[in-house]
Formats: C-alpha cells, sequence, structure tokens
C-alpha cells in the first residue's frame, strides 16, 4: 500500500500541471471560460498553489467576477511563500488595480527574501511613491543603495526628500549625485523642480546654477532658473533668464508668461521684452495668447493705443471667452477716457470669470468716472470679499492688484 502513495502523488501532480497548464494557456488567447475551468480545477488539486490562485484571480479580473478575484489573489499571497514568480505578479496584479501600497509591501516582502534584485527594490519605492507613502519609498531606496549606488538612485532620493521637505538631506543626495553624472540635464532639473515647488528657491538655484555651468545651452534649465530668481524677487536677473530662455528656444510658453507677469519691473530691460514678444507674436498669428501678451508689453512701454487696442481686439477675436483681454481692452478705453467702452469691456470680463478680484477694483473706478455710485460701492464690496478669502499670486508688485491668473512652471 504505502508503493501505491508516490505513483499516486505522481499522477495527482500530472494531473495538476496538465490543468494549469491548460488554463494558462487559455488565459494568453483570452478564452476566459476555459481558463477559468482550467484553472478552478488546478486549485482543486492543489489547494496550496500559490501560481494557479495568481493566474485564477488574473482570470476573475479580466471575467468582472471582481470579488472572485480578489479571494483568488489572497490566497495567492498566503500559498506565495518565497515564490519569486508569484510575489512578482502579485505586485504586477495590485499594481494595475491600482493599489499601489499593497503592491509595494509585497516587492518589500519579495525583497527580503531576494536582498539583491535591485530592479524590484526600485520598483518598489516607486510604488510607494506612488501610493504617497515617502517614508516607505525612501527606506526602499536607501536599501537600493546597498545593492547598487548609483546617481539615478540618488536624484530619486534627493527628490522624494524634497517631496517631504528634508531638505538638507535632498541637497545631500544631490551633491553626491553630481559627481557621479555631470553631463545629464536630469541631474538637475527634476530635483530643482521638486524644490521650486516646496518654494525653497536659495536649493533650486544652486543647483540649476551648478546645471547651467556644464549645460550652458538648456533653455529647461534656463526657465527653471529664472522661476527660482523669481521667486527670490530677484526680478532683473529672472527677467534675464527669461529672456536667455527665449533666446534658447523660441517656442518656450512659460518664458513669455513669466515676463507677462513682471512688466511693471522691466526698467530699461522693457524694449527686449517688447521686441520678444513682437516676434513670438508675429510668428503665431492665430494665437490669442501670443497677440495678448504682445499688447500687454506695448502698452507698459507705451506703445500706440491704436496699436495695443486693435492686438487685443484680435486676440478677442480669436478667442471670445477669455477673461484678461476684456480686461485688459477696458483699461486702454480707460487710460482714453472712453469710459462708456471700458465698463462695457470689464464688465464682460467679470461676466466671464466672476472670480477674478481685479476687475471688479477697476470697474468701480470706472463707474465713479460714469457717476453711477451705487455701481462702484457695489463692486468695491465685492473686490473687498474676494480679496479676503483669496491670496494673490506673489510678484512684482505684491500687493497690488495685477492680472496675472496662471503658475507657469508646472510640477
Amino acid at each position: 500500500m504505502l508503493l501505491l502513495i508516490p505513483l499516486l502523488l505522481s499522477f495527482w501532480a500530472s494531473d495538476f500541471d496538465d490543468a494549469l497548464r491548460a488554463g494558462l494557456d487559455a488565459l494568453n488567447r483570452n478564452d476566459l471560460r476555459a481558463a477559468s475551468l482550467k484553472l478552478e480545477a488546478a486549485t482543486k488539486l492543489k489547494p496550496e498553489s500559490g501560481s494557479a490562485w495568481l493566474a485564477l484571480a488574473q482570470t476573475y479580473r479580466k471575467q468582472k467576477r471582481l470579488a472572485d478575484s480578489h479571494a483568488a489573489a489572497l490566497k495567492a499571497e498566503k500559498f506565495a511563500g518565497s515564490q519569486a514568480i508569484v510575489l512578482r505578479g502579485l505586485a504586477l496584479y495590485y499594481s494595475e488595480g491600482g493599489e499601489y501600497a499593497k503592491s509595494a509591501k509585497i516587492l518589500e516582502h519579495y525583497c527580503v527574501k531576494y536582498p539583491k534584485d535591485a530592479e524590484m527594490a526600485d520598483n518598489a519605492a516607486r510604488l510607494y511613491a506612488r501610493a504617497s507613502d515617502l517614508p516607505s519609498a525612501i527606506r526602499m531606496l536607501r536599501h537600493l543603495l546597498v545593492i547598487k549606488d548609483s546617481a539615478e538612485t540618488r536624484l530619486l532620493l534627493a527628490r522624494f526628500y524634497a517631496a517631504s521637505n528634508k531638505i538638507p538631506e535632498c541637497m545631500t543626495e544631490w551633491r553626491r549625485a553630481s559627481q557621479m553624472q555631470k553631463y545629464d540635464e536630469d541631474t538637475y532639473f527634476p530635483v530643482a523642480q521638486e524644490l521650486l515647488g516646496q518654494q525653497k528657491f536659495v536649493e533650486a538655484l544652486e543647483i540649476l546654477d551648478a546645471g547651467l555651468k556644464i549645460l550652458d545651452r538648456s533653455a529647461q534649465l534656463e526657465l527653471a532658473r529664472g522661476v527660482a530668481r523669481y521667486g527670490l524677487r530677484r526680478f532683473p536677473e529672472a527677467i534675464d533668464s527669461f529672456l536667455r530662455t527665449i533666446e534658447l528656444d523660441p517656442r518656450t510658453e512659460q518664458a513669455y508668461l513669466f515676463l507677462g507677469r513682471m512688466l511693471d519691473v522691466a526698467e530699461r530691460k522693457l524694449p527686449a521684452i517688447v521686441a520678444a514678444f513682437r516676434t513670438y507674436s508675429d510668428g503665431h498669428p492665430d494665437d490669442p495668447m501670443a497677440a495678448f501678451e504682445y499688447a500687454q508689453a506695448l502698452a507698459a512701454s507705451g506703445g500706440s493705443a491704436e496699436e495695443v487696442e486693435g492686438l487685443l481686439k484680435k486676440s478677442i477675436q480669436l478667442k471670445a471667452d477669455g477673461w484678461e483681454p476684456h480686461f485688459e481692452l477696458g483699461l486702454a478705453y480707460e487710460r482714453r477716457r472712453a469710459y462708456a467702452e471700458a465698463a462695457r469691456e470689464i464688465e464682460e470680463s467679470i461676466r466671464l470669470n466672476p472670480q477674478a478680484a481685479v476687475p471688479h477694483y477697476r470697474l468701480a473706478r470706472v463707474y465713479d468716472k460714469l457717476d453711477r455710485k451705487d455701481k462702484a460701492e457695489e463692486q468695491r464690496a465685492i473686490h473687498a470679499k474676494l480679496t479676503s478669502s483669496q491670496k494673490l499670486i506673489p510678484g512684482p508688485s505684491e500687493g497690488q492688484p495685477h492680472t496675472a491668473t496662471r503658475t507657469p512652471v508646472k510640477k
């Protein structure tokens, strides 16, 4: 009798292997009914098979049987043990379902079993970051550094430290990485961008200055340096950076947007800004923002009212629902004392964007000129309410009304 046991086990194993193989083959062909039948049979023949439960979880998910899929995945976890293929498959399964924290935890468990797998440690760190668990992401990157010290890992670690507002640690990792990898734009920009997002302008500027000593024709780094200088209120230098960005790559829209916010502090640099906007507008005749920004620069430099108004009307013609061109056209009419026309355009800007505080402030002034005192007081009350609930974007004229409505640099 005892001699029959190995033979029976061999027979059952053969049946299990056949069922698993057939189920996987059906799953690859997307024959989900056959796959589920074969894989269910496999799990009955060998209930402790993590790979069979994992394949069944994937099949059930494709069949939209989510409760069954989740239950099968839990079985796969229970029986995964130290099977590398099952642990990695489970991590992928949970990641594809948007369960990044669970996926990362499984990969971290995998890394305990297989501590020299650098790729999976890196994946775990990135998944933890996607799950907004930066302490765990940092822990996995520090583990990765033990396996393989690289500039890429240290740069990612620097970004996570910056996002965690651990700025000294960020700078330490960045400096180490920059010694290992000097001639790559990615050594500088991603970490600096993270620091800009944290408004750590001094540290961002240190990184960008270092990068531009080596990569002096990088429009991306120069633009970011302009943002850092702008954040530090070093406006003449910021203007230089944005003009240099345009020189390097005239298509960089963000540089024009920032320059448009700095016209009141441009002083001797204003002619260069006007020239840049003119060139951009001429090269983009169908771009409403190009015409609008050129009009703003021209108005700031004392250009002809007729040309300024013509550009603003062109911008409105190209895109009628933009509130800023209507507002600026209202200001242009106000400057030449065409108060009825000014009121009409500012009213339209408010209709398009009632939450912008500054148009209410300027409309009150125009109503005063038109001797519409009740309307003026009404607009002042709205302006006061909006400014008490909104924080204006800090800029060259901080605390003064201005029309900046966008923060051009994106994380």
